[in-house]
């Protein structure tokens, strides 16, 4: 005859088992369990945890790290826009002060426009920029002569408005003519003046190529 399965021990033999133990068996199945317990979270929770903490602290560090390359193009970026931004302010200002060659005859019309404000339209007798101008390191000088005549007064009204007009000019010479009496009952002298001095603007793109082409061999 086949014999019978054992019987499964139930879970109260299990408990008598272990109530049978003794004290000291008691507290290393206690430890024992404490320490499977401790391995299957650590297995099962922990390490899955520390990964992931761990993928999480890489992204967090390249995502910083991209802040931070983010941030220095920025910088970059409002450098270069705040250099190209004075750029085109120094050179607006170029414009306005050291104008282009094209420029001379709005010149020769402002001379006339400032004498007619200083009441002395028909006393500017002669102004005469003398061209070519003479190429500098940076820029072209343009000297001219300039005769005016009229009241004293009314001829330094006028140098000191021309002096201050939107571009560089510099009066280098200024001879003073003998006073003559024009109108005796009203006491009106007028004398003549003869100017010397220069004018600037920038170079042309011929001028600056002249410039930075190397010098022909002598033979």
């Amino acid at each position: 005859m086949a014999k019978a399965p054992p019987k499964k021990q139930s879970k109260s033999d299990f408990v008598d088992q272990i109530a049978k133990l003794s004290k000291g068996a008691k507290i290393g199945v206690f430890v024992g369990s404490l320490v499977l317990v401790g391995a299957a979270f650590y297995m099962l929770a922990y390490v899955p945890y520390t990964e992931q903490q761990a993928s999480l602290h890489s992204q967090i560090s390249s995502a910083q790290s991209n802040i931070s390359t983010q941030q220095a193009t920025l910088k970059k970026h409002e450098a270069v826009n705040k250099e190209a931004a004075a750029i085109e302010a120094s050179y607006e200002y170029m414009q306005k002060f050291l104008p282009v060659e094209t420029e001379m005859p709005r010149l020769v019309l402002m001379v006339s426009e400032i004498a007619s404000k200083a009441g002395l339209a028909d006393g500017v007798t002669l102004f005469a920029p003398k061209l070519p101008a003479v190429v500098r390191d940076n820029y072209a000088e343009i000297p001219f002569s300039m005769n005016l005549k009229g009241e004293f007064l009314t001829v330094l009204t006028f140098l000191y408005d021309f002096s201050r007009m939107d571009r560089i000019v510099n009066i280098t010479q200024v001879d003073i003519g003998t006073p003559v009496m024009v109108d005796a009952r009203r006491e009106i002298f007028h004398i003549s003046v003869k100017c010397a001095g220069s004018t600037y603007r920038t170079l042309t793109e011929a001028e600056l190529l002249a410039k930075s082409a190397p010098p022909a061999k002598k033979r």
